[in-house]
């Protein structure tokens, strides 16, 4: 299926006082999500994001992960007038474009990283699924660490979050803030996420 979405059609659905009947909500999460990847990463790049496809044929849910892209140029370099996000499934086939993301509260786009990311001084982080969702969730509210969990990348092993030194000590402290206030299932997995942390950090280890 193809989807043809201006996502300010969904503004204000997550907002605390929203009747928006539930589908409306997930819908708006997973579109929104897709604006977040892709504005907070270079427009032209296609990214395997770590995003769930949110289908489920035959009543099982899809093993895919979202590809999109933002384009602003045509094939030719020119600025193309159509500025646009591109996504697709990869194993369902679902996809769309989606349009209008500029100035939503799901536009990323000024939120700069770390000048040595570009360079590729990096630290690795690889999450399990339930890890990786608990950490968009809980850093929903800060925008500059939601900009890097959202752009992790899809792999073999599970989401994988590309950092500076710097964004990783960032990310250590917005953990913590979280674990102060998390509670049973989410807080046991936001404890797993800073012993990852900890592991990829140089001259440290796990807590104990």
């Amino acid at each position: 299926m193809s989807w043809v979405t201006d996502i300010t059609h969904f503004g204000g659905v997550l907002d605390p006082s929203s009747r928006a009947p539930g589908p409306a909500k997930l819908i708006a999460r997973f579109f929104g999500s897709i604006v977040q990847a892709a504005t907070a990463w270079p427009p032209g790049e296609m990214i395997d994001s770590a995003i769930h496809c949110r289908r489920k044929p035959k009543r099982k849910a899809c093993a895919g992960r979202i590809r999109l892209v933002l384009v602003e140029h045509d094939e030719s370099g020119n600025p193309d007038p159509d500025v646009r996000i591109l996504w697709e499934c990869p194993v369902c086939k679902d996809n769309g474009v989606i349009r209008n993301w500029k100035g939503t509260d799901w536009d990323l786009s000024d939120v700069e990283r770390d000048d040595g990311f570009w360079d590729h001084e990096t630290l690795h982080l690889t999450l399990s699924d339930e890890e990786y969702l608990a950490l968009r969730e809980e850093l929903a509210h800060d925008r500059k660490l939601l900009a890097l969990v959202i752009v992790a990348r899809s792999t073999d092993v599970g989401p994988m979050m590309e950092m500076t030194l710097g964004e990783t000590h960032r990310l250590v402290e917005g953990v913590f803030q979280a674990m102060k206030v998390g509670y049973g299932k989410r807080k046991r997995l936001l404890e797993a996420v800073m012993n990852k942390l900890h592991e990829v950090l140089p001259g440290a280890g796990p807590i104990q």
